[in-house]
């Protein structure tokens, strides 16, 4: 048994990983039916909305930890928030082999274990980045990458840079290639890297099948977004004509050359045609619909917080 102030930090501690693990469950469940209802917005309110979903276990984790540092001890060793929220009896005492223990190791181990994967997998992306600077002439505009590959992609978070292939710069026109700048450009000025890089951080803690979706719905949109950028400057039409354009040439490519080339996915190709042609119009009610379903799932799971934890001592052992 741990007493005193180590006690209170790590019941505190405790009660928070009760409260994320919770909420991760319930993402894991609905993340299907939020990406669903999510599917009917325009693409930029899809894009804050996702980023919104993926932090809110990080924020009830926040705001429980400074619910539980401002709590004041009451009689009988009972903790209580400010607001009522956090409240558990013998707060002095920490039972190394209750379940308050159990499940603190446990979701601790479960986040180390998957922030280690995501900073290997960073430390390999930062790799190849380092490789792609080595091959690459600087021009003007992008960095032009020597491959016969129909490439250009943006590369990079705080200071980042377009890169165009050789192949697409013979294979496609100068038209064409204006479009593909002013989409990569757009990508740059929304800091499209960064953002996908810090919802690829905050979805780390879920299970794959969870956060793929995830990450392949908000590339989705912040492609569509750098596609309406582009057709701002010339026309929607033409965009879409590029788009298929480059996505055949791309697989022409791909059948006579042994490397792959990353340009145009073809399983999202009809989607970005689609909203190019006929976007989508804001629907500003169902948004703030699922931002208030979000808030009072925020607020329940706040307010569940002494119900989940008597409910655990019920079932587990607990003293």
């Amino acid at each position: 048994m741990i007493y005193g102030d180590w006690a209170y930090g790590l019941n505190l501690l405790s009660m928070t990983a009760m409260l994320v693990a919770v909420t991760l469950v319930i993402q894991a469940v609905a993340v299907r039916p939020f990406l669903d209802l999510c599917q009917r917005l325009a693409p930029v309110q899809q894009k804050w909305l996702i980023l919104s979903w993926a932090a809110l276990p990080f924020a009830l984790m926040f705001m429980t930890f400074m619910q539980g540092l401002s709590s004041q001890p009451t009689h009988h060793d009972t903790l209580s928030g400010p607001l009522g929220l956090i409240h558990w009896h013998h707060a002095d005492l920490f039972m190394v082999g209750g379940w308050h223990s159990w499940l603190l190791l446990t979701i601790s181990l479960w986040f180390a274990l998957r922030l280690t994967v995501f900073a290997s997998r960073q430390w390999q992306r930062n790799q190849r980045i380092a490789s792609l600077d080595k091959q690459t002439d600087a021009a003007e505009r992008f960095s032009l990458l020597p491959t016969r590959d129909v490439i250009a992609m943006t590369v990079g978070y705080l200071t980042p840079r377009i890169y165009l292939s050789q192949g697409l710069l013979k294979q496609a026109t100068k038209d064409q290639l204006d479009i593909v700048l002013a989409h990569e450009n757009a990508h740059l000025k929304h800091r499209d890297n960064l953002s996908r890089w810090l919802l690829e951080l905050l979805t780390c803690v879920l299970p794959s099948t969870v956060c793929k979706p995830l990450l392949q719905r908000f590339i989705l949109v912040t492609e569509q977004i750098a596609d309406k950028r582009a057709a701002a400057m010339s026309d929607a039409r033409d965009v879409a004509d590029t788009l298929v354009a480059i996505a055949r040439i791309q697989l022409q490519t791909q059948r006579t050359m042994s490397a792959q080339a990353h340009l145009i996915s073809t399983d999202q190709l009809s989607d970005r045609v689609q909203e190019l042609l006929v976007p989508s119009t804001p629907a500003y009610l169902r948004q703030w619909a699922l931002l208030s379903v979000l808030l009072t799932l925020a607020a329940g799971m706040l307010m569940a917080v002494d119900g989940l934890h008597h409910l655990f001592d019920i079932f587990l052992i607990h003293s």
